[in-house]
């Protein structure tokens, strides 16, 4: 006997975001820039840290050091507003960073710059 799964959504869907919409009002702009901004915010914060530790001579963070970091930045009660951007944006922008860095200790790509509103494309939005 099968049971008909019509109307059910998979298990990722139902924990899913919603999805940003298409040409949101003004309200959804105002929120799309301040997650822009939540964004640029830890891709440079990030990026100044790691820059800290080669002028100290230190290793590099890792990607999970990184994600660390952005829990403690997100329990700081002066950084508390970047819950407010959905985490695995965030995330993302971390990773990125870090392969920023890998990539240019290979010789493959400039060192990372920090990312200016206006000037930074996100094609991910």
């Amino acid at each position: 006997m099968t049971r008909s799964l019509q109307g059910v959504a998979p298990a990722a869907a139902q924990n899913a975001e919603p999805r940003e919409p298409k040409n949101p009002g003004a309200e959804g702009q105002e929120q799309k820039r301040r997650i822009e901004g939540c964004r640029r915010f830890v891709f440079n914060k990030a990026l100044a840290n790691q820059k800290e530790r080669l002028a100290r001579e230190e290793a590099l963070l890792s990607l999970s050091e990184l994600a660390g970091l952005l829990s403690a930045w997100i329990k700081d009660p002066q950084t508390a507003w970047l819950a407010d951007a959905p985490a695995d944006k965030l995330e993302r922008d971390l990773a990125d960073l870090d392969k920023a860095f890998r990539d240019y200790q290979a010789g493959a790509a400039e060192f990372p710059s920090f990312r200016k509103k206006g000037r930074w494309c996100d094609n991910d939005a």
